[in-house]
């Protein structure tokens, strides 16, 4: 082999292996690249110069280093941040950066209610819950709610619009509530950085009872829920997040199973994970809830997620349906081409919530005679205020 021919071919390796160091691996491109010039080597006539091979090796290697170099400060910038799950139920600062309270953000929400009746149905009574003030986690203006309801009035926290009808009119029936919320993410590392040191809830017992869907105290989750006890309250809550993520595939089902059922079947929607969080949790004597509203995105349908009550912190945002997984950001318009893998103690969705404790976005009750049937839809539309 000639000296001019060793140079091309060489030439060619170079741009061969520092390709394969600005998509691959660093260290496995300068191990190719040593297998590379050695297997050249052979193929060599002794007359070459091995001093010669040996700079050439040493560039290569170099060469190498300083393509890693640029991509890897590249990586940083680059609009892909991979966070890897935490196994150790510590709390995690994502990508290196440090924490920051997300600020609130504005969206403008409408909900609309289809309502269809058949066969004159009567005393129909409707009851839908209304968005309201949530302290750290949303505030609600310009609420607009059409027709007028019958009565509004407080069910525990939750605020809800009644619509009664003597008899409901033949056909559709359109109930429409609108309103703009300022809301930002209150997961754990949120409630770190505001440390209020809030006043105790007094009233907390019913945030630790079995309830329909939420079986606590049924003796397989009450094993469990043992199984899954930490040393605090906050790594056996991270760890009961971590074990459903494995436990349960999520999978679309009609009707809401509860917790018993999803856990024994292994499968369900975010109704499931939800009840199944709150069962295990309240099992271990952590106060937790149901919260049923929406992500805050365009044409969101219903979503529940779950709420942790902390003495220092009030409530705190979880949602097991999350997985823990690759999602891609969205901004309330588009996704954004960032992608982050999700923890249980932050969160980067945005929640508008309607009501606590229940799995229903919509109440409804009616007399009717042997024809007299109801259905119902609800349109959501919710968008990003600049």
């Amino acid at each position: 082999m000639q000296y001019a021919d060793t140079v091309e071919i060489l030439t060619a390796g170079i741009i061969n292996n520092v390709a394969n160091a600005t998509y691959y691996n660093c260290g496995n491109s300068i191990f190719n690249i040593i297998i590379y010039v050695s297997n050249l080597s052979k193929n060599m006539n002794n007359n070459d110069s091995s001093t010669i091979f040996n700079i050439i090796i040493i560039t290569l290697i170099i060469g190498v280093l300083l393509a890693c170099y640029i991509y890897t400060g590249k990586r940083k910038e680059s609009t892909i941040e991979k966070i890897a799950p935490d196994t150790k139920y510590e709390n995690m600062v994502r990508g290196g950066s440090t924490k920051e309270l997300k600020p609130y953000e504005k969206y403008r929400f409408n909900y609309t209610y289809v309502i269809n009746s058949t066969g004159n149905p009567y005393n129909v009574s409707v009851k839908i819950p209304i968005p309201q003030n949530d302290n750290e986690k949303q505030y609600i203006s310009s609420l607009r709610i059409n027709p007028r309801p019958t009565k509004t009035y407080k069910d525990g926290e939750d605020t809800i619009a009644e619509f009664f009808y003597k008899e409901m009119p033949e056909g559709e029936t359109i109930i429409s509530i609108s309103g703009i919320a300022d809301i930002r993410t209150y997961d754990y590392q949120s409630a770190e950085l505001i440390n209020k040191n809030l006043k105790r809830e007094n009233n907390l017992n019913r945030y630790l009872m079995s309830e329909n869907l939420i079986e606590s105290n049924d003796p397989m989750i009450k094993h469990l829920a043992q199984s899954l006890r930490g040393s605090n309250q906050r790594e056996t809550v991270n760890k009961v997040f971590h074990y459903l993520n494995k436990a349960i595939k999520y999978r679309v089902i009609p009707q809401n199973i509860g917790a018993k059922q999803a856990l024994v079947k292994r499968q369900g929607k975010c109704s499931e994970y939800a009840a199944s969080m709150v069962a295990i949790l309240r099992a271990n004597g952590i106060p937790s809830r149901v919260v049923i509203g929406n992500i805050a995105r365009e044409y969101s349908q219903s979503h529940v997620w779950v709420e942790v009550y902390y003495n220092n912190y009030g409530w705190v945002t979880y949602d097991p349906t999350d997985k823990g997984s690759t999602i891609n950001l969205y901004d309330g318009k588009r996704y954004l081409g960032k992608k982050v893998i999700l923890t249980p103690e932050k969160s980067f969705m945005r929640y508008i919530a309607s009501q606590r404790n229940t799995f229903t976005p919509i109440y409804i009750t009616y007399n009717y005679n042997k024809y007299g049937r109801i259905s119902q839809n609800i349109k959501t539309e919710i968008h990003k205020i600049k």
